[in-house]
């Protein structure tokens, strides 16, 4: 009888199927290739009507007024970044993140005064790091219920390959799992999926490199198999 592999370490393979690294759709290339720190002049250095004409540009869709504003209001995402607990996401992705919501925030301005585009892109900004750890907290959820739900079937098809005598099928488990067949048809591929992986990836481990005509310990070369 073919005995399920009890196997903790591959159920835990179920957490990396499909699990992209959390992040927004379309981000700008300006998100990636900002600095952290960077050298930006600074924006209240200018008179206050160099300010309201660079805005009122960027209102109009201008791609320089809005790199400019983009370049000299870093120091928002930075505050914002510091405000934020102690997070499951680095402060780099934070950052990332609050800089996408400026980049949108001032694209999105429909054109006023300095005070009111702080207030605009502040908020931006905010709720951009919100919906990043969010969705990074709801990824984690279901990582932890995907793990759990793969211990929960190994263990229901590891005591009824033992009471049958054979493996079960999906019907038996759903009907011992309390689960859809649709759901433990799922379960079942991601589980025996993750313990192929594991499997591979302990021969691997295993697997050593010998000389040329010394097959290793244990192993029967080709001159071996031809003298018996």
């Amino acid at each position: 009888m073919e005995r399920p592999q009890e196997s903790t370490r591959a159920t835990l393979n179920v957490v990396a199927f499909g699990r992209p690294r959390v992040s927004g759709p379309g981000k700008s290339s300006a998100v990636s290739q900002s600095p952290h720190s960077p050298n930006a002049p600074a924006f209240a250095s200018l008179s206050p009507t160099e300010q309201a004409e660079i805005i009122a540009a960027a209102a109009e869709g201008n791609p320089n007024a809005r790199s400019r504003l983009v370049t000299a209001h870093l120091s928002w995402v930075s505050a914002a970044v510091g405000e934020q607990p102690e997070d499951t996401l680095a402060p780099d992705d934070l950052y990332q993140e609050g800089l996408l919501g400026l980049v949108e925030a001032i694209a999105a301005f429909p054109g006023g005064t300095a005070q009111e585009l702080e207030a605009f892109c502040r908020l931006h900004i905010a709720a951009s790091i919100d919906r990043a750890r969010n969705a990074e907290a709801a990824a984690r959820q279901e990582a932890r219920e995907a793990v759990e739900s793969a211990e929960q079937y190994e263990r229901a098809e590891i005591f009824l390959a033992r009471e049958l005598g054979r493996m079960p099928t999906d019907r038996e488990l759903a009907a011992k799992l309390e689960w859809t067949e649709h759901r433990t048809g799922e379960m079942r591929q991601m589980v025996h999926e993750a313990r192929r992986r594991h499997d591979e990836e302990m021969v691997e481990l295993l697997e050593v490199d010998y000389p040329e005509g010394d097959a290793g310990p244990g192993r029967a070369t080709a001159a071996d198999l031809e003298l018996s």
